[in-house]
């Protein structure tokens, strides 16, 4: 596989530009998805115009916006290899909103209120691009 792919990178608002960056590495509990369609959500387009700060430290970029994607499985990291729940070229959709399962408001049934959210197009690079990770529990696979 290629170690750079294309993107659309979001600085602030109505500053982004299609670039090429590296290929998201794959954590143990990560899946890389190809990305096969990506939708554009109104949160999306509220951070174009900089109505909206993304989940980032500072409220911009650099960060590859798209949040609402299905994709391809490409590789799958070793938590989710090593129960056999994906394997390269199963379809999936990802739920974006990716809580740790770890923490307090997790353990509470708070998950809204995640101390480590993760979601891919907000506080991660998303869907905006040929690549994308996401945490293995919060993909579904698709029927064939």
């Amino acid at each position: 596989m290629a170690e750079k792919m294309k993107a659309q990178v979001f600085y602030e608002g109505e500053k982004m530009g299609l670039e090429e960056i590296p290929v998201p590495h794959v954590s143990d509990i990560d899946v890389l998805v190809k990305v096969k369609s990506c939708g554009v959500c109104g949160s999306d387009i509220s951070y174009y115009y900089g109505l909206s700060p993304v989940g980032t430290p500072t409220g911009k970029g650099p960060i590859v916006l798209g949040h609402e994607f299905t994709g391809e499985v490409v590789e799958v990291g070793a938590v989710a290899k090593a129960a056999n729940l994906f394997k390269p070229g199963d379809r999936v959709v990802v739920n974006p909103v990716q809580h740790c399962n770890a923490c307090y408001a997790c353990a509470s049934g708070h998950t809204n209120l995640c101390a480590n959210l993760y979601v891919p197009g907000v506080t991660a690079n998303g869907g905006f691009a040929e690549y994308c990770v996401s945490r293995y529990y919060r993909l579904v696979q698709i029927a064939r």
